[in-house]
């Protein structure tokens, strides 16, 4: 019997997409929806709205599995919600044409979606490049592979204070590199 809440995104969306699994679906599901639906609560400040975008999000992905272009699930689920809240604010503005809320309409395109997520994809990559060599294989672990900074220390004989500070250290520079993406979403 498979333990799918040891396998990381990485693994699980492989299962998922090429394979069709159900229980890796549900699982990938029950990892990222409270956090999907957390941001577009605070976003939207509409619980039946937030519950919509959120459950719209994973129907898309459980409807386009068998495409397989997601390797990086948590870009997409940003990328999707981001384009989900913008269809949503364009919906309403269209509804009260007069409204002065000066919020932009962006096409929510599947075509412009995946721009966009490749263009995430392509900055977050560019952005772990500029750092050390250790602290982007730890951050790695830690994002990429779900990794605990107690798992990641004793794979790398280093202790957890040294894991922890190497994260940080990345998200730092992330926030600082990927400042356009992060204020989207907090």
């Amino acid at each position: 019997m498979m333990h799918y809440h040891s396998l990381d995104d990485l693994q699980l969306l492989a299962l998922f997409q090429k394979e069709n699994d159900v229980k890796a679906f549900e699982e990938l599901y029950h990892r990222h929806w409270f956090k999907l639906y957390s941001i577009a609560l605070k976003d939207t400040r509409s619980k039946y709205l937030a519950e919509e975008l959120t459950q719209e999000i994973f129907g898309r992905i459980w409807k386009n599995r068998n495409k397989g272009y997601i390797n990086n699930l948590g870009a997409y689920l940003a990328v999707s919600l981001k384009h989900a809240i913008s269809n949503e604010r364009r919906r309403k503005n269209d509804q009260h044409p007069f409204s002065t809320s000066g919020t932009p309409a962006i096409s929510g395109d599947s075509v412009e979606a995946m721009i966009d997520y490749r263009t995430l994809q392509h900055d977050l990559e560019k952005s772990l490049k500029v750092l050390p060599e250790r602290t982007r294989d730890i951050f790695r672990q830690s994002r990429y592979e779900n990794k605990t900074a107690n798992e990641i220390a004793k794979d790398m004989d280093i202790s957890q204070k040294t894991v922890e500070y190497h994260i940080t250290k990345a998200i730092k520079v992330l926030k600082i590199r990927l400042r356009a993406y992060f204020n989207l979403f907090f």
